[in-house]
């Protein structure tokens, strides 16, 4: 039986490759002999029960009309860890996906510059995302901590600056990049995350506002707006029952501090103009 199926499933079974692969396979991957192999059945989803003289091509024909939410394009994509030759690509593509956003220019590629040699700085949580050869992304954590109201600091993360190529931007890589390297935070035992960003797309990831956990922002008077303060538990319960203040690690502030290092710095990069635009965070 298993041969007469999959001969007559043979046009689909260059979907067979892909989606045992990733967990999503459809129903007619399960009766072709790759889908068989130990190495894919661990993917495949529980079998579905088929009625009474139910025909396999009618339970493909439904099947096949699920939306599939893993596009091709993602088959070729893979994330690791950044390597040192790449340092400099990667500063590039964070300057290009920054330029003009939150102010004329960018200081963000310089920050991963100095990150890198900062003790705080966690090298098996530095990643790229590859795509056909080509670095499309990348994201850093580093190390930093709560100053709860006990007067006892609880280590926790911070993160960034992660960012997407501007052209492979709002096609879902930048979620993608983001779990993958939640998820390794969450393996290596660290409890908790918090940084500075946008509800709307890392709510979607698990963050949520860190007034909720009792975390305050140093130096934002009470009542002001903290919803761009996010906080999400790596370990659950780690933050119950404790209250604190989180400032954002100085090494995140060297332009500031090294303007004239940062500006010979950029001016290795290709020039780009500086623009001031309608909702950008700050004038320089």
């Amino acid at each position: 039986m298993v041969g007469r199926r999959a001969s007559r499933l043979a046009p689909y079974r260059h979907y067979t490759r892909h989606y045992a692969r990733v967990g999503r396979t459809q129903y007619f991957a399960r009766h072709s002999p790759r889908a068989l192999h130990p190495r894919y059945s661990h993917a495949l989803p529980p079998q579905p029960r088929q009625l009474p003289g139910s025909r396999l091509e009618h339970n493909c024909d439904r099947l096949r009309t699920i939306d599939i939410k893993q596009p091709k394009e993602f088959f070729s994509m893979k994330i690791r860890p950044e390597q040192p030759s790449e340092n400099h690509s990667v500063e590039n593509l964070v300057r290009e996906s920054f330029w003009n956003v939150y102010r004329p220019g960018a200081m963000e590629h310089y920050v991963l510059h100095r990150l890198r040699n900062d003790p705080a700085f966690v090298r098996e949580l530095d990643f790229v995302m590859e795509k056909d050869g080509r670095i499309i992304g990348q994201n850093v954590f580093v190390r930093a901590k709560i100053h709860s109201d006990d007067g006892v600091d609880i280590p926790i993360l911070t993160m960034g600056p992660i960012c997407i190529a501007p052209d492979f931007k709002r096609q879902g890589y930048g979620k993608k990049l983001l779990d993958f390297s939640l998820e390794r935070a969450t393996a290596l035992g660290y409890g908790a995350v918090c940084f500075e960003g946008n509800i709307d797309f890392y709510g979607k990831s698990g963050f949520t506002f860190a007034r909720s956990f009792g975390i305050r922002y140093h130096g934002l008077p009470e009542g002001e707006d903290d919803s761009f303060f996010l906080c999400k538990e790596l370990q659950p319960g780690y933050l119950d029952g404790r209250s604190g203040e989180y400032a954002t690690p100085d090494c995140y502030f060297v332009c500031q501090k090294e303007p004239d290092a940062f500006q010979a710095f950029d001016a290795q990069f290709p020039p780009k103009e500086k623009r001031r635009l309608p909702g950008q965070l700050f004038e320089t």
